[in-house]
């Protein structure tokens, strides 16, 4: 899938002239665009230019990773005219994960969303390979204390995203009793973060571990466990200003790169 212009940024950096200004923030704008308009060939080349012009450093690759990954979530959205395109969102994280030197935080990300794109093309097996790949990229579970370098909103979430997606993914695989392990995991997480960082879970995602908690509770029989975590999801969703989640199984959650919602 996607041979023809899989790697393009990769080969345009090492034969386009550089731009004048070859800054991630100049590019944004430009690769937005193209993508609005269903360039998503031209998107890539853009990139590629911007990594040429500044020759792959580590700063410019994570930039690029960063970029590719913005594109992809916003083609995989529904109602985004010419530039929906799930085949592009594939081409668009296959390129970023192509990128040699980019930080494990950024892999994970870039894997998660691949998930979510094989998920919505009904390839369950695939998308459940790609968050164990995740999860290894992330770290395991963390126990007690911050992680050392870690930055605040970013490596957590991701690991937090990770976790209930393969709720979701495992569900539709029918492993249901793995799937409940990994909601309870993401709530506690959560929780566990909030308190080491003196504030409260960021609710949105709260909304959706505990969601995912209730369908994987009510599958299995819980007796009352499902609807008090019905009842605290609803809560999360509604301190954040959000519907809740009225589908039948687990929401799929998007990993925006190193950036995180806070609401609360």
């Amino acid at each position: 899938r996607g041979g023809a212009i899989k790697n393009t940024a990769m080969a345009a950096a090492a034969t386009l002239p550089a731009p004048p200004d070859p800054t991630a923030s100049s590019i944004r704008p430009l690769a937005a665009q193209l993508r609005n308009e269903g360039r998503h060939e031209e998107a890539l080349r853009t990139i590629g230019r911007h990594l040429r012009a500044s020759s792959s450093s580590a700063s410019a690759l994570n930039a690029a990773a960063r970029l590719c990954n913005e594109l992809a979530l916003s083609s995989m959205r529904e109602g985004e005219g010419e530039g929906y395109s799930l085949d592009a969102a594939f081409e668009y994280l296959q390129v970023s994960l192509g990128m040699r030197g980019t930080t494990r935080e950024l892999q994970a990300v870039s894997l998660n969303n691949l998930s979510i794109f094989y998920s919505r093309t009904a390839q369950p097996q695939r998308a459940l390979r790609c968050l164990l790949q995740a999860r290894r990229r992330s770290g395991a579970p963390r126990r007690r204390g911050p992680r050392r370098g870690a930055a605040e909103g970013s490596e957590d979430d991701i690991r937090v995203h990770v976790a209930l997606n393969l709720t979701a993914v495992l569900a539709d695989l029918g492993r249901h009793r793995e799937a409940l392990e990994m909601a309870h995991e993401a709530v506690e997480d959560l929780r566990r973060d909030a308190v080491e960082r003196g504030e409260a879970p960021q609710a949105s995602l709260l909304s959706a571990a505990y969601h995912n908690l209730a369908v994987q509770q009510e599958r299995l029989g819980a007796a009352r466990g499902h609807v008090l975590s019905y009842r605290a999801a609803i809560q999360a969703a509604r301190r954040c200003g959000e519907e809740p989640h009225r589908g039948g199984g687990p929401p799929l959650i998007t990993s925006r790169p190193l950036t995180a919602r806070r609401c609360g």
